[in-house]
């Protein structure tokens, strides 16, 4: 087998970055900006050292390979800072069988154990990485390797390593990466176990790699709105509907779309409603934004006032709570070009036309106001109930006690001082019409006919107002007899109590 060596490689690498940089921009951003990645790749080994071949000698007959292939092969994980830049870290397994493989090498166990473990802390710098397809890279960082092989008395290598090569974006998160890379031994003896040939104080391990480079995140687009759309004329008080058309599929998460109207009011979403109150020329600016980009779109609108019909929105009573000796304002919250004729009907059969009219109910009910409001442009109806009750002085509402009246002893009759007690009551009940009664009946202990003669004596106290204009469905009666001795004096108990209810 014949072994390539690493000038090949490196002019052919040298070809390929000349042709990388020369291929046209991309206009989005091909690349993730940020994120977890990784790397997993593969190729042939090569070594520059110090033993009687390196680096230069072609004369390839002083080898003995045993078929032994100089591969490479290893992944690395990083993270993604830029479009352009990461760093990451990684694991090379390479054979490099020209180490041992002179004919000096001393025994056959070391032409075999050629073997080593190389871990790599990287940084990679991608040219133009966010808008080149196939875009050329330089890396640079430090790595340690380890060989098993009995020769060595020093296992270990390490130092600075560098790289270049060309990144060709296959998706967005997806890259062919295509490189060639060295680490520079600063420990001459560890890798060859000589120092003593013409290739300086180091050795080097060098690597042409193919691989794929795969990032966990989608890389960052920007939001770009396309259009917006809209009414170019609308009419005071008439919603238009405006939408934006933007890259919602392929722009970066989140996004957030703000409307401004020219008038203060602004609103959210790709899509929006909007009325104007005022005529004008309304400039509408519609905004995208995510978290790296913003773009912004405007429209020109122009509002003129509209023919108004007449429209009625509420009709309002002033005060709410009528009785028949209350005056009420009546007003419209009305809408529509001037001028406007109201018809008034106040469901009593009476009517205005008056603006803001005013109206006495003479009698308690409920009652249908209707307006009819017109202009050239229509007509509107709008009606809403009151109710009216009857007028009442506002000492009824402090009301809580009347007269009580007495009975002689086992009698229901009621006296000359009751009566006019009572009539006192009356009087009090006609001024106060909502005002009810419960007369409470109550006989003594020392009076005949008991629960009887208390009804009784209710009775008579409801006949009277009755007598005196007192609706019977105000009044409510009951009656109850006094517990005690029947020697004891009861005149404290022949008695009726009248209640006010309400």
């Amino acid at each position: 087998m014949r072994y390539i060596k690493p000038s090949f490689w490196t002019l052919l690498l040298v070809a390929l970055l000349a042709c990388g940089i020369t291929l046209e921009a991309h206009a989005q951003s091909l690349r993730s900006s940020e994120g977890v990645y990784i790397r997993q790749h593969f190729g042939l080994s090569s070594y520059l050292g110090d033993n009687e071949q390196s680096p230069f000698n072609l004369n390839l007959d002083a080898y003995e390979f045993n078929s032994k292939i100089p591969f490479t092969l290893g992944a690395e994980l990083g993270y993604q800072v830029s479009s352009n830049f990461g760093v990451g870290v990684g694991y090379q397994l390479g054979d490099y069988p020209v180490v041992f493989q002179t004919a000096d090498a001393i025994n056959q166990y070391e032409r075999i154990n050629t073997l080593r473990h190389t871990a790599v802390l990287n940084g990679r710098y991608t040219v133009q990485g966010d808008v080149w397809r196939v875009a050329p890279y330089v890396e640079a960082g430090a790595f340690a390797s380890y060989s098993s092989a009995d020769r060595l008395t020093d296992n270990w290598a390490y130092g600075p390593s560098a790289g270049l090569g060309l990144d060709v974006a296959l998706s967005n998160r997806t890259s062919l990466l295509m490189g060639w890379n060295t680490h520079i031994s600063l420990n001459d003896m560890s890798i060859d176990q000589q120092n003593d040939q013409g290739f300086g104080d180091v050795d080097l391990l060098n690597a042409i790699t193919l691989g794929l480079k795969h990032n966990f995140r989608s890389p960052f687009v920007a939001v770009d709105v396309f259009a917006i759309e809209g009414p170019a004329m609308l009419e005071v008080g008439e919603p238009g509907m405006f939408a934006a058309t933007t890259n919602l599929e392929s722009a970066t998460p989140p996004l957030n779309y703000t409307w401004r109207f020219g008038d203060g009011s602004m609103s959210n979403g790709l899509v929006s409603a909007h009325a104007f109150e005022a005529p004008g020329t309304y400039t509408v600016t519609f905004t995208a934004v995510n978290d790296g980009s913003e773009d912004t779109e405007t429209m020109l609108v122009t509002v003129v006032n509209p023919p108004v019909p007449a429209q009625i929105n509420a009709i309002n009573a002033n005060p709410m709570v009528i009785d028949t000796e209350t005056e009420v304002t009546f007003a419209a919250d009305v809408l529509g070009d001037a001028p406007l004729a109201y018809s008034w009907s106040f469901g009593d059969g009476t009517t205005s036309t008056d603006v803001v009219p005013t109206h006495t109910f003479t009698e308690p009910g409920t009652y249908m106001v209707s307006l009819n409001l017109a202009n050239e442009a229509g007509m509107d109806n709008e009606a809403r109930t009151l109710t009216v009750t009857v007028y009442e002085p506002a000492f009824c509402a402090t009301i809580t006690e009347m007269n009580v009246v007495f009975f002689d002893r086992n009698s229901s009759v009621l006296t000359t001082q009751g009566e006019e007690r009572l009539i006192d009551n009356a009087e009090v009940l006609a001024q106060c019409p909502t005002l009810g009664v419960l007369l409470t009946g109550m006989a003594g202990p020392d009076e005949r006919g008991g629960e009887a003669l208390a009804m009784d004596r209710a009775r008579a106290v409801q006949d009277l107002y009755i007598a005196h204009g007192i609706a019977q469905d105000r009044i409510a009666a009951d009656g109850n007899v006094a517990m005690g001795s029947t020697k004891v004096d009861g005149s404290q108990y022949r008695r009726v109590v009248t209640t006010p209810e309400r």
